[in-house]
């Protein structure tokens, strides 16, 4: 979905029509990702995702450095 947004914005402001192959060559080479993230893993199983989400909360306690997960 990235790349066909791209794409139409280059034909749109440039009237320039690339293959989706180029345009992600091209986001490459900007140092963008043209890639999408999911809200979670879809193969993860469901006790993984429950602790890294525990560690994630503790983690972002008002007075906490996000770095020091040792606490």
């Amino acid at each position: 979905m990235v790349c066909s947004t791209a794409r139409h914005y280059l034909a749109e402001e440039f009237d320039v029509e690339y293959c989706e192959r180029h345009v992600r060559r091209l986001m490459t080479e900007a140092g963008l990702s043209w890639k999408t993230a999911r809200p979670e893993f879809h193969k993860s199983d469901e006790r993984a995702q429950e602790a890294w989400q525990d560690g994630f909360k503790k983690a972002r306690q008002p007075g906490r450095r996000i770095h020091d997960l040792s606490h």
